[in-house]
């Protein structure tokens, strides 16, 4: 018995000196790192979970806090998962606007009182005085058209929307590609494995600068794998149907939300964002986004760009888009978008 202790004591010890060491290499590393090693801002990553029908979606009752484009931004998804106050039944006489998009209409560079959807609310509740006024931001980044059809399919009933506006950028066409199985499994693996080194290493990153260094690279490793297998991916999904096809799909996923809107009385209304060109010129209107203006115009529905948007409100180019929408483009696209929305709700009053 009196041997078993000392012995029992020694493996305590032992045990206690080794972990001592092992923090005592971190806090050498960690020192090292922040005197030698390049400074890097720790960036939250987008609120996203797993989805087994998108891919990925917001993950409901997240925060998020960091800098923007010119401002502390904070993001909070509701618990319905969008970045939006919760929404409940509609009320009599309610008009409601439900806006699909991807990263232009999400606007995760400023505060939601900036971004288009919100902006567009007011100006339509100044225009139809008396009339309560809803507009909902279903944005969420790099999602395709076929993803915006799903966000219809799951909010649309409950919120029961009198207008959808479908936000349209050009990578569209390639985020397209990913709407068979296989893509959208990649997608689900993708996320699961971020949030899965999110819970893991984010509370440590946040003030350990080696941590947020592996988990950097760790995060650049599984995009890049994803990328790979996304690319395999629309190499399949393509192959054999013309260079045609990604436009061909997205009219495709385009006219189901057409169709499903019109299931929930809605009216479509389409805007268009192209990219903004090197050197930051105006992009012409080429076949990255003038087949859908020709599919609108041929189908009747209500569409507008947001180059024809900043020509008409005197606008340089330059000064609504830079890589994402700049503060004055969420005002050139919500003052644009107002007169078609606004006809729209006019037209249905005077039924």
């Amino acid at each position: 018995m009196n041997e078993t202790r000392p012995r029992r004591t020694g493996i305590l010890s032992r045990c206690a000196l080794s972990a001592a060491s092992c923090v005592l290499v971190l806090l050498v590393l960690e020192l090292g790192y922040r005197l030698f090693g390049p400074v890097i801002k720790f960036v939250e990553p987008t609120p996203q979970i797993p989805d087994p029908e998108l891919g990925y979606s917001l993950k409901p009752n997240a925060a998020r806090q960091y800098q923007g484009f010119d401002e502390w931004v904070e993001v909070r998804i509701s618990s319905q998962g969008l970045r939006d106050a919760e929404f409940g039944p509609k009320a009599q006489g309610e008009l409601r606007v439900l806006v699909l998009g991807d990263s232009y209409a999400y606007g995760a560079e400023y505060n939601a009182p900036l971004l288009f959807p919100e902006l567009l609310e007011q100006k339509l509740a100044q225009r139809l005085t008396g009339v309560k006024v809803s507009v909902l931001n279903a944005g969420v980044s790099s999602f395709g058209t076929f993803q915006e059809y799903g966000m219809l399919c799951r909010y649309g009933p409950a919120f029961q929307p009198d207008v959808v506006v479908l936000q349209f950028c050009p990578n569209d066409l390639e985020n397209n590609m990913k709407h068979r199985p296989e893509g959208i499994r990649a997608l689900y693996e993708s996320v699961q494995g971020v949030d899965r080194l999110e819970r893991t290493l984010g509370s440590i990153a946040r003030v350990s600068h080696l941590a947020r260094f592996i988990a950097l690279k760790i995060r650049a490793d599984m995009q890049r794998r994803t990328t790979e297998r996304l690319n395999i991916e629309n190499h399949r999904a393509g192959k054999g149907r013309g260079v045609d096809y990604p436009q061909q799909l997205c009219l495709e996923f385009v006219d189901k939300i057409r169709t499903r809107s019109q299931e929930l009385q809605a009216e479509l209304v389409v805007l268009i964002i192209p990219f903004s060109m090197p050197g930051g010129e105006m992009p012409q209107a080429t076949d990255t986004y003038s087949f859908l203006s020709r599919h609108c115009e041929e189908s009747r529905i209500p569409w507008m760009s947001l180059p024809d948007a900043a020509e008409r409100s005197g606008r340089l180019w330059s000064q609504c888009i830079q890589f994402h929408l700049t503060r004055r483009g969420h005002e050139v696209v919500a003052e644009q978008l107002l007169p078609l929305v606004g006809r729209i709700f006019e037209a249905a009053s005077s039924r």
